[in-house]
């Protein structure tokens, strides 16, 4: 096998990586709303309420939103810490 093919090989199609998120972003949602119905259910168990009776759906999908917020700021604390290691040159 030449160097040329073994290249062609590695480098991937631009619009297939887009693909690859929209896939994750229609799995990500139901996940999501999955969670914040379980939060909730768990939380008000403890009260010893159904709270399932008094749900909109937009409370469930955001009753799971101030976790994602601290997700995505810690993912953004750890990127600034190591990015001077990640930019290095070896």
């Amino acid at each position: 096998m030449d160097i040329k093919e073994e290249n062609k090989d590695e480098k991937k199609d631009p619009k297939s990586n887009n693909n690859d998120y929209s896939k994750l972003l229609v799995i990500a949602g139901p996940i999501l709303v999955l969670f914040g119905v379980t939060k909730l259910i768990f939380f008000y168990l403890f009260f010893n309420i159904e709270i399932i009776k008094f749900l909109d759906f937009s409370e469930i999908i955001t009753s799971f939103f101030n976790v994602v917020v601290l997700g995505i700021f810690f993912l953004l604390v750890l990127v600034s810490l190591f990015s001077p290691f990640l930019t290095q040159r070896v």
